[in-house]
């Protein structure tokens, strides 16, 4: 299976954005690391703010699932599941 440019992108910038924070975060490292040019990074994305707010689009909602599933899934009284989440949370 081939994975297109944008995905390549995607996950190239996953990896910078964790490794560099936002402003540290290089788009010739992402192309570089996605085999790519910075040309496609802009037809995609546009610029770093458009990549960077896809990767978080796409990232946030696994990540919230990753916090609700448990609550979820126990047999806990509603009130000690809301504060378990806000325990997670903070």
């Amino acid at each position: 299976m081939r994975v297109d440019a944008a995905e390549r992108i995607k996950q190239a910038a996953i990896r910078e954005f964790a490794q560099y924070g936002y402003d540290g975060a290089r788009l010739e490292r992402i192309a570089r690391a996605a085999g790519v040019h910075t040309a496609q990074i802009h037809y995609y994305f546009r610029n770093k703010r458009g990549l960077y707010e896809a990767v978080q689009g796409e990232l946030a909602p696994a990540s919230l699932d990753k916090v609700i599933e448990p609550l979820r899934a126990s047999d806990k009284p509603l009130p000690e599941r809301i504060q378990a989440f806000y325990e997670q949370l903070y």
